[in-house]
């Protein structure tokens, strides 16, 4: 298992045995290689699920946002966002002293834009098919 997934899932909030479910699973979803003719139209469909319980979902903190922010994959997207957020916030006047009022960075979306840039940068994932990362309902 890498240390550096587990150490980031950790930093995320999620416990040490989460952690290690989550990295193994990342690590071990692979994508299918099918050598067939060039003139061939392929489309490989790889589906993953990563079960996540709802009760680790929380609000990620300055502090961790500024942790988060050194790891190469992910500090374009938490500046960006963390700027987007603040920018809309302002806007509609949002009293952020209270932590439920207005738009917050979150460990999932901060975790689901990780796993999407490791899987870009990939050197097997197909840069030039359809790519999609999303969220499910509970079950799906």
């Amino acid at each position: 298992m890498s240390s550096s997934v587990a150490q980031f899932l950790q930093d995320l909030g999620m416990s040490q045995a989460a952690s290690q479910t989550l990295t193994w699973g990342i690590i071990a979803a692979a994508v299918v290689l099918i050598a067939v003719p060039a003139t061939w139209l392929v489309r490989n469909i790889v589906v993953r699920a990563i079960n996540i319980d709802m009760s680790s979902i929380r609000f990620i903190t300055d502090d961790q946002l500024d942790s988060l922010s050194k790891i190469q994959l992910l500090g374009d997207y938490i500046r960006q966002k963390q700027k987007e957020i603040e920018e809309d916030n302002k806007r509609r006047s949002v009293d952020t002293s209270v932590i439920i009022n207005g738009r917050r960075q979150t460990n999932i979306g901060i975790f689901r834009a990780y796993v999407a840039a490791y899987l870009r940068q990939h050197p097997k994932i197909n840069k030039e098919m359809t790519f999609l990362v999303r969220h499910l309902q509970p079950g799906e």
